[in-house]
């Protein structure tokens, strides 16, 4: 199973994907960073689910979602909820 997976992180390393993304120049490899990807929606999608987590915070938890798709999808700094949020941080 591991040689296996060690192929396939090669090809994949050698594809237009993963020149593209630089995975090997970077250390990485496409199943490590699968985990990665998948550990964070999966945060993301339990703390959206959730929002008593948020509401337990000292901020409003409708500015720290919206902050957190805005910045996350549109790569986003001069948007009205990343200036309320550089605001409520300092």
């Amino acid at each position: 199973m591991v040689r296996a997976l060690s192929a396939f992180n090669a090809r994949v390393n050698a594809s237009a994907f993963g020149r593209f993304f630089k995975l090997e120049e970077r250390g990485s490899n496409f199943t490590t960073e699968l985990k990665g990807a998948t550990a964070t929606f999966m945060t993301m999608a339990y703390i959206l689910v959730r929002r008593d987590i948020l509401d337990q915070t000292s901020c409003f938890s409708e500015v720290i979602v919206t902050h957190l798709i805005c910045h996350d999808t549109l790569g986003c700094e001069s948007c009205h909820y990343c200036r309320l949020w550089r605001y409520m941080l300092s």
